[in-house]
């Protein structure tokens, strides 16, 4: 873990405490300057995303050619006759299922800078007692709410709403799919809520970004498609 930690977190927690540093002496406000990082890094992300689309396209273009015929091989074979038929199908289609990990290649991409702008961002010190917008303090939960006695943080459930909306936008194969990008939404929410504002900030942005890139570049589920459809 120290090893993987060394060769990809702590030199993209680097680069991007670099960034936030140059942005914040151009700039003078962290808040803002937390905002420009998120940007900066989601710039810089757009190549390996469009290599992750374009495997994920590739993957979801070899399933819809296999998938009819798997339905139709299990119809009608069972126990080592299904395995081998399947087998040659994708031996015939130089198709292997560990390939079907395309298809989440655009997750596993984000996982690396999360953590290392999480790390950065949790502790880095200048933070304290800054304020920014409603929060009062970058380093520690905004707060921004009171019900019933107890504090409720707005920021993170902005978040989540702005990543509710940007799943509207993304390309989901079926209902369970996007049921599974919901959840995960929900495990943002779960981790960043206590979180210091300084990082929920940052991943709003991210969402804001998201959000952006879907409404220009729509790509809806299609079981959103579907319903649609019906309605007309």
């Amino acid at each position: 873990m120290e090893l993987l930690q060394s060769i990809f977190i702590d030199p993209l927690s680097f680069l991007m405490q670099f960034i936030l540093e140059q942005a914040f002496a151009v700039i003078g406000e962290y808040g803002w300057s937390i905002v420009v990082l998120s940007l900066v890094v989601n710039l810089l992300m757009i190549p390996l995303y469009q290599i992750a689309e374009k495997l994920d396209k590739k993957e979801r273009q070899i399933q819809a050619r296999l998938h009819p015929k798997i339905i139709e091989i299990k119809k009608h074979s069972k126990g080592e006759e299904r395995f081998k038929q399947i087998s040659q199908l994708y031996k015939e289609h130089r198709y292997h299922p560990i390939q079907s990990l395309r298809s989440s290649l655009g997750f596993f991409i984000q996982v690396p800078f999360f953590i290392a702008a999480y790390l950065l961002l949790i502790s880095y010190a200048p933070f304290q007692d800054v304020s920014f917008l409603w929060v009062e303090d970058l380093s520690r939960p905004d707060q921004f709410l009171k019900i019933a006695g107890l504090h409720v943080n707005l920021l993170p459930i902005l978040m989540t709403l702005i990543n509710f909306g940007s799943l509207y936008f993304f390309e989901a194969t079926t209902l369970s799919e996007t049921l599974k990008l919901l959840a995960l939404a929900f495990f943002f929410l779960v981790i960043l809520y206590t979180a210091p504002a300084a990082a929920v900030l940052y991943w709003t942005v991210n969402n804001c970004w998201s959000l952006g890139r879907g409404a220009l570049f729509p790509k809806k589920s299609s079981w959103v498609v579907d319903k649609e459809n019906k309605l007309k």
